[in-house]
């Protein structure tokens, strides 16, 4: 399935996506400090959850040490959050974060901020460009992304 960088693409029906390719699930904590004065969680926490599940999802395919040493991180160009149902204190959550399309440099990816009956209380995309942070120029995704993404299409494709 292919889409042109930069659109949302959140579900219509605002349901989880059936297909998340590459999916890496996290089960996430609601700590007292992600509560706001409503006793739901902020929306800053959102933000925290998602550089969490990127940065997990991006060391499946490349070691961060290296990355760390060679300059190199996965920056995020674009963020759009869609915010489906409060969330508190006692609720046990789920991060799930799947590529969406990867190109040369960049790579889109949705995330769902679960319940454990899959209810969807927040959906996320983000685009993301790898980049040499030291020269400010970008670089390839990691090669083990790229064969994996080609691998889902090739299977895809083929049925």
């Amino acid at each position: 399935m292919s889409h042109a960088m930069g659109t949302t693409d959140f579900p219509k029906n605002r349901a989880l996506p059936a297909e998340r390719p590459l999916e890496l699930v996290v089960p996430l904590t609601v700590e007292t400090t992600d509560l706001d004065y409503a006793g739901i969680v902020s929306n800053i926490t959102y933000i925290r959850w998602l550089e969490y599940l990127r940065n997990r999802f991006f060391a499946r395919y490349a070691d961060p040490l290296a990355w760390f040493r060679d300059h190199i991180a996965a920056a995020v160009a674009e963020t759009h959050i869609l915010y489906l149902r409060p969330v508190g204190p006692s609720t046990a959550l789920t991060g799930r974060i799947w590529l969406m399309e990867a190109r040369h440099v960049d790579a889109r990816l949705g995330v769902a901020i679960t319940d454990s009956d899959l209810t969807p209380h927040a959906l996320a995309t983000q685009r993301v460009v790898t980049a040499d942070w030291q020269a400010m120029r970008p670089v390839r995704l990691p090669e083990a992304l790229v064969q994996a993404w080609e691998t889902h299409r090739r299977i895809a494709v083929e049925g």
